[in-house]
């Protein structure tokens, strides 16, 4: 297979957002190295992180100009030294850099092969969102049979896996998302979804759960919904998963934990789990596998958008106006 010299890749150009980010022709086709693969992408994932490091808020992130994007999926064209596996030709799915471009380096130890009968588009979160869910839910959350857990953002990738499993785990999910969005959740089996702009969503939670609180929280928010999910959470023994800071930041000082909030917050993030923890990170992913195959997590169904429409997909997806994983096709 011929591999071209350069390619078309999206190219972030400050630390100023994403308005910053343009589609260039000529940047130049990455060369695997030890251990790396080097795949035609067919599909990349959009995630809040891409924003995040469009605006410099991404601790350790890129400095402009870079290649934006790092989860993607695509065929194997090229392995480096020391490569035993994936095979050239096995469709993968990964996480690396530069992911918004028609050719892209994966961590060859890291790829996972796309399912068979999934498109790549449809593997599209199967990195990323998917074990952050379960890992929030389950390695972190600690979440049993019969407990009730209040989901952030039930409408976005992570957010619709969190529901999905919640509820094949036997909880009770109370759901927050935009009302236009409210369907599409309730579809997924929350019991009860609450608008994501209530200015009061901490005394629904109490009401909704006769005033005991959540026994997990997925807070992906920040912002004001962080001390909402704060005040939801079930004193003494409720758990609040922080993997998010879409609204902003939040803060809590050591008076609050003693005096106001008696709960457990628990920092996330799945990179860093990865690397501190991978005995738990393959056992996740284990489980991950066998939710697949008992038909519990389904192929996604994300909205593609040309690689050049890639600003207008950044765009949406900051301004909280799309359902689900979004897609971009080189």
């Amino acid at each position: 297979m011929s591999i071209p010299a350069t390619m078309r890749a999206l190219q972030q150009t400050s630390l100023k957002g994403t308005q910053d980010i343009r589609l260039i022709t000529d940047a130049p086709v990455p060369s695997p190295g030890q251990g790396e693969v080097l795949i035609r992408v067919a599909a990349a994932g959009v995630n809040f992180a891409d924003i995040s490091k469009a605006n410099g808020t991404f601790l350790g992130g890129p400095q402009p100009p870079y290649l934006a994007g790092f989860e993607a999926a695509g065929e194997v064209v090229a392995v480096g030294e020391a490569v035993i596996g994936p095979r050239l030709g096995t469709r993968v799915i990964g996480v690396g850099d530069g992911a918004f471009a028609e050719y892209m380096v994966l961590p060859a130890a890291a790829a996972m092969p796309v399912p068979a009968g999934w498109t790549a588009e449809q593997s599209l979160g199967l990195v990323v969102n998917w074990p952050t869910a379960l890992a929030a839910l389950k390695s972190l959350g600690r979440i049993a049979t019969g407990e009730t857990v209040l989901v952030h953002a039930a409408a976005g990738a992570t957010g619709q896996a969190a529901v999905t499993m919640a509820k094949y785990y036997g909880a009770t999910v109370i759901a927050t998302a935009s009302p236009s969005k409210h369907e599409t959740v309730l579809a997924l089996g929350a019991d009860h979804v609450l608008d994501s702009l209530d200015g009061d969503l901490a005394a629904e939670v109490l009401r909704l759960t006769g005033g005991a609180g959540a026994d997990v929280v997925l807070e992906s928010a920040g912002g004001a919904t962080f001390n909402a999910s704060l005040a939801a959470a079930k004193p003494v023994t409720g758990r609040v998963i922080v993997y998010g800071v879409a609204g902003g930041e939040a803060a809590i000082t050591n008076w609050e934990l003693v005096y106001k909030h008696q709960i457990h917050i628990i920092g996330f993030n799945i990179g860093v789990l990865i690397q501190a923890a991978p005995q738990i990170f393959g056992e996740l992913m284990g489980e991950l596998s066998a939710l697949i195959a008992a038909g519990v997590l389904t192929p996604a169904r994300p909205t593609a958008y040309d690689l050049a429409d890639g600003p207008k997909a950044l765009a949406e997806l900051e301004a909280r106006a799309t359902v689900g994983k979004l897609a971009l096709r080189p």
